[in-house]
């Protein structure tokens, strides 16, 4: 319809450089290899309920799965 307004996102994969990591505090950085990134990304968009996608693990998290 036309008043309707429609957004078809996929988001797949991420890629976090880990040279950025070393940007975060010294306490995270001292425990760095013992730490699991978990991350999400949520969408909104105008009129429409907040999205957010299955969660993603490490530095290159797939979130199709």
């Amino acid at each position: 319809m036309a008043d309707e307004n429609i957004l078809d996102l996929v988001i797949g994969e991420a890629h976090f450089d880990p040279l950025e990591f070393e940007q975060l505090p010294e306490l995270l950085n001292h425990y760095k290899s013992n730490v699991e990134f978990l991350t999400a990304v949520t969408v909104d968009f105008y009129n429409h309920e907040t999205e957010t996608t299955q969660s993603g693990d490490g530095l290159r998290p797939d979130y199709h799965t």
